[in-house]
């Protein structure tokens, strides 16, 4: 009898956890129905889990913070930590917040080199 109240509660914990995954990564305050193109340069590019960030300095806009995706799904678009550094030229897609602040989640960067590196959590 033990055992089936341990299996039911096992089956339980695996069945939310699901939810618990999808709950952290939820991009509700981005809008990528309506993306954004940001020409800058980079302040300061954070390569870090959960999310990485960009900080990009816009001529017409100061700067914007931009999330990016965790580290392992970074690398497997193609970015590594010296992808972007501080002082390159960078062209951003950004699905922008939905509150109009200065901060958006990457979709696509596009280096001076003209390497295109996508951020696979939004979808354009």
């Amino acid at each position: 009898m033990a055992w089936q109240k341990l299996a039911a509660l096992a089956a339980m914990l695996l069945a939310l956890a699901p939810l618990e995954a999808q709950a952290h990564h939820a991009i509700a305050m981005y809008d990528p129905a309506d993306p954004m193109r940001l020409d800058g340069t980079v302040k300061k590019f954070d390569w870090g889990n959960p999310h990485s960030w960009l900080t990009v300095t816009v001529a017409e806009g100061g700067d914007w913070l931009v999330e990016c995706n965790s580290v392992a799904l970074l690398q497997r678009s193609g970015w590594t930590r010296t992808s972007v550094k501080p002082g390159d030229r960078i062209t951003l897609t950004i699905a922008p917040h939905i509150d109009g602040i200065r901060r958006g989640e990457a979709i696509e960067v596009i280096t001076a080199s003209g390497a295109h590196l996508a951020n696979a959590m939004v979808e354009p």
